[in-house]
C-alpha cells in the first residue's frame, strides 16, 4: 500500500524516498535550525510534508548545485525554495486523517507506558 503525499514518513521512509542514508537527515536536522522533525517516545522521527519539501530543497542546494551547508543554511532561512518542490500538494482529508490517528495512537502507546511506570 503506497502511503499518501500528506501523510508523516519515518526517517527510513524519508530516507528512502529523497535517497538519502538516515545518519544524512540527522546530520541535516543538526545543521539547519528550520528543520524541526516530530519526534516521539524513543526519539522516533516524524516528517511532514513541509518537512518533506524542507529536505528536498536542502538535498537541491546542496547535491545539485554544489553549495556548501552554511550557504545552503542561509538561502533556506531566506525561503528559497527548490523548483520541484515550490508548489504545494493539494490536501487529501483521508490522509490528513490517516495521519491524525497514527499521532493519536502514539500519543496513547506514550501514556500507556507512562502509566505503567507510574503504577
Amino acid at each position: 500500500m503506497k502511503k499518501s503525499s500528506q501523510a508523516y514518513r519515518n526517517i527510513r521512509e524519508a530516507s528512502a524516498e529523497l535517497e538519502l542514508e538516515a545518519h544524512v537527515l540527522r546530520f541535516w536536522e543538526s545543521r539547519f535550525d528550520d528543520l524541526k522533525p516530530m519526534t516521539r517516545g524513543g526519539g522516533r522521527r516524524f516528517y511532514s510534508v513541509n518537512d518533506m519539501a524542507l529536505l528536498r530543497t536542502i538535498k537541491h542546494l546542496l547535491h545539485d548545485e554544489g553549495h556548501t551547508i552554511k550557504a545552503a543554511n542561509r538561502m533556506v532561512s531566506e525561503g528559497y525554495v527548490a523548483p520541484e518542490s515550490s508548489e504545494k500538494p493539494a490536501m487529501d482529508l483521508s490522509s490528513l486523517y490517516e495521519s491524525i490517528n497514527m499521532l493519536i495512537e502514539n500519543a496513547r502507546r506514550d501514556i500507556a507506558q507512562m502509566n505503567a511506570l507510574l503504577n
